[in-house]
Protein backbone atom coordinates (compact mmCIF):
# COMPACT_ATOMS: atom_id res chain seq x y z
CA UNK A 1 0.00 0.00 0.00
CA UNK A 2 1.46 3.51 -0.63
CA UNK A 3 1.49 6.29 1.31
CA UNK A 4 -0.85 9.20 1.41
CA UNK A 5 -0.10 12.86 1.86
CA UNK A 6 -2.88 15.24 3.69
CA UNK A 7 -2.16 19.23 4.47
CA UNK A 8 -3.72 21.66 5.67
CA UNK A 9 -3.64 24.20 8.97
CA UNK A 10 -2.72 21.42 12.10
CA UNK A 11 -3.38 22.49 15.68
CA UNK A 12 0.20 22.35 17.53
CA UNK A 13 1.04 21.64 20.73
CA UNK A 14 0.99 25.44 21.86
CA UNK A 15 -2.16 26.03 20.61
CA UNK A 16 -1.26 27.75 17.73
CA UNK A 17 -2.50 26.56 13.80
CA UNK A 18 0.06 26.50 11.72
CA UNK A 19 0.16 25.20 7.79
CA UNK A 20 1.75 20.78 7.99
CA UNK A 21 1.26 17.85 5.82
CA UNK A 22 1.33 14.45 7.30
CA UNK A 23 2.73 11.55 5.73
CA UNK A 24 0.94 8.37 6.74
CA UNK A 25 1.84 4.85 5.44
CA UNK A 26 0.09 1.70 6.44
CA UNK A 27 -2.31 3.34 8.42
CA UNK A 28 0.64 4.89 10.36
CA UNK A 29 1.60 8.61 10.52
CA UNK A 30 5.35 8.36 9.41
CA UNK A 31 6.32 11.77 9.38
CA UNK A 32 4.58 15.63 10.35
CA UNK A 33 6.31 18.29 7.50
CA UNK A 34 5.72 21.87 8.90
CA UNK A 35 4.34 23.07 5.12
CA UNK A 36 2.21 22.34 2.64
CA UNK A 37 2.63 19.77 0.04
CA UNK A 38 0.68 20.98 -3.24
CA UNK A 39 0.54 17.56 -4.05
CA UNK A 40 -1.13 16.44 -0.80
CA UNK A 41 -4.91 15.65 -0.05
CA UNK A 42 -6.14 19.26 1.01
CA UNK A 43 -8.10 19.69 3.92
CA UNK A 44 -10.04 22.58 3.47
CA UNK A 45 -12.51 23.57 6.01
CA UNK A 46 -11.79 22.59 10.27
CA UNK A 47 -7.69 21.83 10.87
CA UNK A 48 -5.89 18.33 11.73
CA UNK A 49 -5.68 17.67 15.19
CA UNK A 50 -4.95 14.58 17.35
CA UNK A 51 -7.68 11.73 17.74
CA UNK A 52 -9.80 12.06 21.00
CA UNK A 53 -9.14 8.88 23.49
CA UNK A 54 -12.08 8.31 25.89
CA UNK A 55 -10.93 6.56 28.48
CA UNK A 56 -15.10 5.39 30.40
CA UNK A 57 -17.68 4.93 27.68
CA UNK A 58 -20.48 3.19 28.82
CA UNK A 59 -22.04 2.29 25.92
CA UNK A 60 -23.94 4.56 23.36
CA UNK A 61 -26.42 4.61 19.89
CA UNK A 62 -28.42 2.07 21.82
CA UNK A 63 -25.54 -0.08 22.90
CA UNK A 64 -24.67 -0.89 26.84
CA UNK A 65 -21.48 -2.68 26.98
CA UNK A 66 -22.28 -3.84 30.56
CA UNK A 67 -25.68 -5.56 28.80
CA UNK A 68 -23.97 -6.67 25.45
CA UNK A 69 -20.09 -6.23 24.82
CA UNK A 70 -20.67 -7.31 20.99
CA UNK A 71 -21.77 -3.82 20.20
CA UNK A 72 -19.13 -2.62 20.68
CA UNK A 73 -17.99 -2.96 17.23
CA UNK A 74 -21.43 -0.66 16.10
CA UNK A 75 -19.59 2.37 18.56
CA UNK A 76 -15.86 1.70 17.14
CA UNK A 77 -17.86 2.30 13.56
CA UNK A 78 -19.33 5.85 14.50
CA UNK A 79 -16.71 7.27 16.95
CA UNK A 80 -14.44 8.67 14.38
CA UNK A 81 -17.01 10.59 13.04
CA UNK A 82 -17.20 12.48 16.51
CA UNK A 83 -13.65 12.77 16.44
CA UNK A 84 -12.62 9.70 19.01
CA UNK A 85 -10.43 7.38 17.51
CA UNK A 86 -9.51 5.09 20.89
CA UNK A 87 -11.36 4.29 23.56
CA UNK A 88 -12.05 2.32 26.64
CA UNK A 89 -15.61 0.29 26.90
CA UNK A 90 -16.44 0.55 30.32
CA UNK A 91 -18.52 -2.73 32.23
CA UNK A 92 -20.27 -1.36 35.48
CA UNK A 93 -20.77 -3.33 38.24
CA UNK A 94 -22.73 -6.38 37.30
CA UNK A 95 -22.89 -10.05 38.60
CA UNK A 96 -19.58 -11.97 38.49
CA UNK A 97 -20.48 -14.00 36.15
CA UNK A 98 -21.52 -11.38 33.51
CA UNK A 99 -17.70 -10.22 33.05
CA UNK A 100 -16.10 -12.37 31.16
CA UNK A 101 -19.09 -12.78 28.96
CA UNK A 102 -18.48 -8.81 28.49
CA UNK A 103 -14.65 -8.86 28.53
CA UNK A 104 -14.69 -11.75 25.65
CA UNK A 105 -17.63 -9.72 23.23
CA UNK A 106 -15.38 -6.88 23.62
CA UNK A 107 -12.21 -8.35 23.12
CA UNK A 108 -13.34 -9.91 19.66
CA UNK A 109 -13.74 -6.39 18.25
CA UNK A 110 -11.61 -5.70 15.39
CA UNK A 111 -11.99 -3.56 12.50
CA UNK A 112 -9.76 -1.02 9.86
CA UNK A 113 -11.90 2.39 9.73
CA UNK A 114 -13.17 1.94 13.48
CA UNK A 115 -11.68 3.62 16.46
CA UNK A 116 -9.93 1.30 18.54
CA UNK A 117 -10.71 -0.26 21.61
CA UNK A 118 -7.67 0.39 24.07
CA UNK A 119 -8.37 -2.22 26.56
CA UNK A 120 -11.54 -1.96 28.72
CA UNK A 121 -12.31 0.14 32.03
CA UNK A 122 -14.24 -1.99 34.76
CA UNK A 123 -16.02 0.33 36.74
CA UNK A 124 -16.53 -1.53 40.42
CA UNK A 125 -18.18 -3.84 41.52
CA UNK A 126 -15.91 -2.91 44.80
CA UNK A 127 -17.45 0.11 45.54
CA UNK A 128 -18.12 2.10 48.49
CA UNK A 129 -22.37 2.18 48.97
CA UNK A 130 -22.18 5.62 50.26
CA UNK A 131 -20.64 6.95 47.14
CA UNK A 132 -21.90 4.74 44.55
CA UNK A 133 -23.45 6.92 42.00
CA UNK A 134 -25.41 5.09 39.26
CA UNK A 135 -24.35 1.45 40.74
CA UNK A 136 -27.18 -1.07 41.73
CA UNK A 137 -26.36 -1.41 45.71
CA UNK A 138 -27.52 -5.26 45.49
CA UNK A 139 -24.51 -5.57 43.10
CA UNK A 140 -21.89 -3.71 45.66
CA UNK A 141 -19.60 -5.85 47.19
CA UNK A 142 -16.29 -6.10 49.27
CA UNK A 143 -13.01 -6.45 47.47
CA UNK A 144 -11.83 -10.05 46.95
CA UNK A 145 -8.84 -10.25 45.81
CA UNK A 146 -9.14 -13.51 44.04
CA UNK A 147 -11.86 -11.79 41.62
CA UNK A 148 -10.03 -8.85 40.79
CA UNK A 149 -7.09 -11.45 39.87
CA UNK A 150 -9.63 -13.22 37.41
CA UNK A 151 -10.11 -10.22 35.72
CA UNK A 152 -6.94 -8.49 35.82
CA UNK A 153 -5.12 -10.90 34.53
CA UNK A 154 -6.68 -10.47 31.02
CA UNK A 155 -4.55 -8.76 28.32
CA UNK A 156 -7.53 -5.82 27.57
CA UNK A 157 -8.40 -5.04 30.88
CA UNK A 158 -6.50 -1.14 31.10
CA UNK A 159 -8.35 0.12 34.13
CA UNK A 160 -10.30 -0.70 37.24
CA UNK A 161 -12.60 1.16 39.19
CA UNK A 162 -12.75 0.45 42.77
CA UNK A 163 -12.92 2.19 46.21
CA UNK A 164 -9.52 2.65 47.97
CA UNK A 165 -11.01 1.52 51.41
Amino acid sequence: MSGIKVSGPMLQADGGIRPATLEINAGTITAIVPELDPHADVVSEGCIAPGLIDLQLNGGYGVDFTSDGSGAGLIAERLPATGVTGFLPTIITSPFERYPDCIQQIAAIQGERQAHVLGIHLEGPYLNPRCKGAHDPHLLRSIDLNEVLTWADHPLVRLVTLAPE
